[in-house]
């Protein structure tokens, strides 16, 4: 994001916390922030609110964003955070911009990353993306070694430059260094995908695919616009 540690940083934000214990791992601590717009070098931050907590080795994390250019909304609940790191998380976007909130940072360019920075402006408005999504997940570990994971996306009225996603379903799951697509689905104006198989981290993969082609008037008025 071109952070520039150079830069002046201004915070304004609220927090409470409350705890009891100091005998870590098992003391606990909740706390919420409120912040409010703030820049942190040459990076300004949106407004959001976080919630966090930590009890005996168990996490739950919370954070909402609410704009004009969408929703977000975070959870990640981790149980037993420092044995086998049971976890669960949930991802929502609604309508959200990423386009107009990548702008909506207002990134202070630097003498070392004002070319990359404006590489990626360039690329995010020759490139709206626009999404709405729920995923899903929980598994074990967090080591790639031990990982175990099974992950749900379900997307609908997302928009990535030219392609415009009517329906996206993707099921996955993670275990033994190994992703098991079970199921994906997209569906589009210009066209349906179907996929499945594995695909190794370190080994050969396995995916079959099929699909067809959708308006196929759509398909060559965005070919013609690309050429």
């Amino acid at each position: 994001f071109g952070i520039d540690s150079t830069r002046r940083s201004s915070v304004n934000a609220r927090f409470t916390a409350v705890g009891r214990g100091f005998d870590w791992p098992r003391a606990a601590i909740r706390g919420i922030v409120w912040l409010d717009t703030s820049r942190v070098a040459g990076l300004q931050l949106p407004r959001c609110e976080i919630e966090a907590g930590l009890d005996d080795g168990n996490m739950q994390t919370h954070a909402n964003y609410y704009s004009e250019m969408g929703s977000a909304i975070v959870a990640l609940d981790i149980r037993d955070l420092f044995g086998a790191q049971a976890h669960e998380f949930r991802v929502a976007l609604k309508d959200f911009d990423l386009t107009r909130f990548y702008r909506s940072l207002r990134l202070e360019k630097s003498k070392s990353g004002a070319a990359q920075t404006s590489q990626i402006q360039e690329d995010l408005q020759a490139n709206h993306i626009r999404l709405s999504f729920i995923c899903s997940g929980s598994g074990r570990f967090f080591d790639p070694e031990k990982m175990e994971l099974a992950v749900r996306l379900h997307a609908t009225a997302s928009q990535i430059g030219a392609t415009t996603i009517d329906s996206l379903l993707v099921s996955v799951r993670v275990r033994n260094r190994k992703m098991q697509i079970d199921s994906l689905r997209w569906h589009s104006p210009t066209g349906s995908l179907y996929a499945s198989g594995t695909l190794g981290f370190a080994l050969e993969s396995d995916l079959r695919f099929h699909g067809g082609l959708g308006d196929l008037e759509l398909i060559r008025s965005l070919v013609e616009a690309d050429s």
